[in-house]
């Protein structure tokens, strides 16, 4: 009895620790589960998440965010011409004929008591445009009709002469993928002592068919990033003759049509700019059916800006991800400029503005700090009147239309000093759009309250793209930021 009791608790005891040991287990597992996700959230970037599709319902991205400064004038060019030689290529559409020998010679023979015939199999492609059997009637004997059947149908029963060439059309309704041409002649009938005969040489058979692979060609060229950008004006020139037929020749680019016709001699063509990119370009050549033709002396005359002098230019990246989704209208596409005095804190050197150097990025906000140089003034810009006072120290403050920037500043005072600082806030005020060249697009974006919005999402292309800022009149800017947004 007491080794029953003794066993009795030992189960219990197993059959606890092993409870105790599921537990633990499955608890071990689910900390590794947790600390896996929680080191993808951390370790894996925005952008890897969205390269494999995981966005989120709120999505937003910014794609440049910088704080340009002073903005004059547009980037100075001058115009770069170019020609690219592409070469020459025919374009053929017309029915192609083949020869096929199927006997050198043959004879065949028929008398009243014995009938010498002669069969010849061949295959035919289902794509023939049209068959002939062709021969030469090289000797003779009676006056007996040579009979040509296929498959058992007779196509030709007619008495020819020595040396006379037959051609005898195949009808293409009654060829097979296997066909047997047998060749006889006609009986003597009551001539019982003639026999009537025929021997035949070059036993060939011709046939067309369109060679579609030859009906459409391509032209390759490239351009550069920068000549794809700044192009102002692209040409084709060629020369084209006409080879057979009057079937239209039609030229496309990157498979946008730009032309059908049946034009002859040196031809030129304006292509959009739209059409072209950086990079691989195709020149396409097709034509219809029953002609050809072929393309001299091919070549493309480009006219692209090239810059000597930069005002304010940048280059942002745009992915895969983003062109899909603005390929398929789920972006908002925002460029946003916002003059100097809108929402922007910091110290600027007067006259450049804060962040003038244009490889300086702000993200996450538009705080500026450095070492600002300035006179002793606040300006009501709201009520157009400027007072003098006195300003010293450390951590003094302008405020402009409202606007608050903190700094270190240096002193020194007097009206005429105020008066001028008026004037330059009278000039800011009185710029009322600027613009902006995006890729091969100028813009003309115009100020509301002192910022400046415009949807660009026709203009982003895939990877590099480029805005370059210009203003008739100097004009200070705060910011300068593209941002992407779902649509919600």
């Amino acid at each position: 009895m007491a080794t029953s009791n003794n066993l009795s608790k030992f189960s219990r005891s197993r059959k606890a620790a092993a409870d105790y040991e599921s537990n633990y287990g499955g608890l071990i597992m689910l900390m590794v589960l947790s600390s896996a996700i929680i080191a993808y959230v951390i370790l894996t970037t925005p952008s890897e998440r969205e390269a494999l599709g995981i966005v989120p319902e709120k999505y937003a991205r910014t794609l440049l965010d910088v704080s340009p400064g002073i903005v004059t004038k547009s980037e100075v060019s001058e115009s770069k011409s170019t020609e690219l030689n592409l070469g020459s290529i025919d374009v053929d559409f017309s029915a192609q004929k083949s020869t096929e020998p199927l006997r050198a010679q043959l004879s065949v023979k028929r008398s009243s008591y014995k009938d010498t015939s002669s069969t010849v199999p061949f295959s035919a492609k289902p794509d023939l445009e049209s068959v002939v059997l062709e021969a030469v009637v090289s000797d003779k004997a009676g006056d007996g009709n040579l009979i040509v059947s296929l498959n058992g149908q007779e196509i030709f029963s007619q008495e020819s002469n020595i040396n006379q060439k037959i051609s005898i059309p195949i009808p293409k309704s009654a060829l097979l993928a296997g066909n047997t041409l047998e060749f006889s002649v006609s009986s003597p009938g009551a001539k019982l002592w003639q026999a009537n005969s025929y021997s035949l040489l070059n036993v060939n058979l011709v046939t067309s068919a369109y060679a579609a692979g030859k009906a459409a060609r391509t032209l390759s060229f490239s351009l550069t990033s920068e000549q794809a950008i700044n192009l102002m004006s692209a040409k084709l020139q060629a020369y084209v003759g006409k080879l057979t037929g009057d079937a239209n020749l039609k030229i496309s680019v990157n498979g946008k049509a730009l032309y059908s016709g049946t034009r002859t001699g040196t031809l030129a063509f304006d292509i959009p700019i739209e059409n072209l990119k950086s990079g691989a370009n195709e020149i396409g050549f097709s034509v219809d059916k029953d002609g050809s033709y072929r393309v001299s002396f091919s070549k493309i005359a480009i006219n692209y800006a090239k810059a000597l002098t930069v005002a304010k230019k940048y280059n942002f990246f745009v992915n895969d991800y983003n062109i899909g989704q603005i390929a398929q209208n789920n972006l908002f596409c925002t460029l946003r400029i916002a003059k100097a005095g809108n929402a922007v804190t910091g110290n600027a050197v007067q006259g450049e503005g804060a962040g003038a150097n244009p490889d300086s990025q702000t993200i996450g906000g538009n705080q500026q700090s450095g070492q600002q140089t300035t006179v002793d003034q606040t300006i009501d810009q709201g009520q157009g009147t400027g007072q003098a006072g006195q300003q010293s120290g450390s951590g003094q403050q302008q405020t402009i239309g409202g606007n608050q920037q903190t700094g270190q500043q240096s002193t020194s005072s007097g009206s005429s000093t105020a008066s001028g600082a008026q004037t330059q806030a009278s000039q800011q005020a009185s710029t009322e759009f600027i613009t902006a060249r995006l890729n091969s697009h100028d813009l003309k974006i115009y100020f509301v309250e002192g910022v400046a919005l415009e949807n660009i999402c026709q203009y982003l292309i895939k990877g590099d793209n480029i805005i370059a800022l210009g203003s008739d009149e100097p004009v200070s800017l705060s910011s300068l930021k593209i941002t992407v947004a779902a649509k919600q």
